[in-house]
């Protein structure tokens, strides 16, 4: 019978870092060696795996995170990078490191979160976790109020480099003490998540305003803006932002975040993405009626 063994927070051990990156690969199609590497790997993310003979063959993160509703930051948990190998899936390692995470947070954090497989809906649930619906939030692009055109209005918008040392430094000092993007649900002290997602995802998507300072994450799908993030040590007004880049063919803005600006009529529907579910422990924490985590503070 094999044996497991419970270890965390390991990252300076070369051997096992390397085998929970290897599991990761294997899993999810991604390295996490080159986020450690870059310095991106903080003590906001400690991995609880299993191991057996000397490989890690189970995982569950815990990310340390502030969730700010309204005025309020609240100190929360997000478990996430969930994972087992799979000759070993359904044999109860899942369980029980979800079991050891909440031994060790739940009586000293208001917010425990993750986002789910849709196909987890009766194993989050087992451990307290309830089933929370998120919205989607859009607004058509109306051409009296937004300069619909193709010529240069963005002259001091610039793609940055992440292998650029200049553009490099940009993107870790305005990511260092960010406001939030939203007032009415926001995270922060995300850092290494924003780092994370430049690394690996949105890499030619990351933009600086050089006039405002300020960063914007989007992309374009044939008529529709993507608006991921606005990363800024400063207010920002969205609407001046959106005039800077929506051009000819855009019908509407799709907001992966919550806005709370009404740079136009927001539309509001119960979310339709079939990718996640959310789950939450919640101590007296009240989410809003109307909300979506951002996008890039996935873990």
């Amino acid at each position: 019978m094999k044996e497991y063994r419970f270890i965390k927070d390991y990252k300076s051990n070369d051997e096992l870092r390397k085998s929970f990156s290897k599991l990761a690969t294997e899993t999810f199609g991604i390295d996490f060696e080159p986020w450690y590497k870059n310095g991106f790997w903080k003590e906001n993310y400690v991995c609880y795996s299993l191991v057996c003979d000397n490989e890690v063959v189970a995982n569950a993160s815990v990310n340390y995170l502030d969730v700010v509703i309204g005025e309020e930051s609240i100190k929360a948990v997000q478990i996430g990078t969930v994972m087992t190998h799979d000759s070993l899936r359904r044999k109860g390692l899942a369980r029980k490191l979800m079991e050891k995470i909440l031994e060790d947070h739940r009586d000293k954090y208001e917010l425990i979160y993750l986002f789910g497989d849709k196909d987890a809906l009766e194993f989050y649930p087992k451990f307290g976790f309830e089933t929370v619906h998120e919205t989607d939030f859009s607004m058509k692009l109306n051409k009296e109020k937004f300069s619909l055109c193709d010529n240069q209005k963005n002259t001091n918008i610039r793609k940055l480099n992440m292998d650029d040392e200049q553009d490099f430094d940009i993107i870790l000092r305005l990511t260092e003490n960010r406001k939030p993007v939203s007032k009415t649900l926001s995270v922060v002290n995300d850092k290494y998540l924003l780092l994370f997602y430049f690394l690996y995802v949105f890499r030619d998507d990351i933009y600086y305003f050089e006039e405002e300072d300020i960063i914007v994450v989007y992309t374009v799908e044939e008529d529709t803006l993507q608006l991921f993030d606005i990363i800024s040590q400063n207010e920002v007004n969205i609407e001046r932002m959106l005039n800077k880049i929506v051009q000819t063919g855009m019908k509407c803005v799709e907001f992966q975040f919550t806005p709370d600006e009404k740079v136009g009529e927001i539309i509001k529907t119960n979310s339709t993405q079939q990718e996640y579910e959310l789950f939450v422990i919640s101590r007296g924490v009240e989410l809003p009626k109307e909300f979506v985590f951002p996008k890039l503070s996935h873990a």
